[in-house]
Formats: structure tokens, sequence, C-alpha cells
């Protein structure tokens, strides 16, 4: 999760948005994101069109308070096929290392 620590009196509400250009979108709470008490923002199984720029922002009847703009990416995720495949001495294989992640990925080969 990503915390966004307010402090005021009277307490803060705490809101996330979503940057996408000029725009701002409000981000509710979801199978994928969730919205934390302390005001911290957690997403899980993230997508690619998951990816980008986040803010939150705090304010009460006083004042109104933002944050950095912050850039959320997802982890790299790397595939191997044939997975667990077991192979003879001497014989020939053919593994394939699929890679996906942004910036794209290099793949290097350790024997």
């Amino acid at each position: 999760s990503i915390p966004c620590q307010v402090h005021g009196m009277p307490t803060p509400i705490v809101r996330w948005f979503r940057i996408e250009g000029e725009n701002n979108i409000p981000i509710h709470s979801s199978s994928k994101i969730g919205l934390l008490a302390d005001g911290s923002i957690r997403f899980s199984k993230m997508a690619k069109n998951d990816e980008g720029l986040f803010q939150c922002r705090a304010g009460n009847n006083i004042g109104n308070a933002v944050s950095k703009i912050i850039r959320i990416s997802r982890l790299p995720k790397c595939g191997f096929t044939p997975s667990g495949a077991i192979f003879p001495t001497g014989s020939e294989a053919v593994l394939r290392c699929e890679a996906s992640g942004n910036p794209p990925m290099t793949v290097h080969w350790k024997r």
C-alpha cells in the first residue's frame, strides 16, 4: 500500500485521483483498489491498464493540501516454457523466456 499521511484539525478527508492528461479522475474502492481508513491506497492484481499517475489530496473545512503525483507501475512478469521440464543429458532443448514490463526488459541467459 502507498501511504498518504495527513494531519489537521478537524481531521482532513483523504481522496485519491488518477491523473489522465488534464483530467483528475476520483478513485473509488473496487476489487483491485482499496482505499484504507488511514488514507493509504492499496492495489491488487494490477493489469497493464491500471498503471498511471496518481495523486493524494486531503482537505477539511479550513483548507486543502495536495501531495506529489506518483507513477504506479506493475511488477515485471516473466514466464518460461516449457516450465519444469527435464531433459536427458546431451539432448537438445528449446527454452523460451517471455518477459513484459515498463520500461521493456532485456533478457540475459546464464548457464
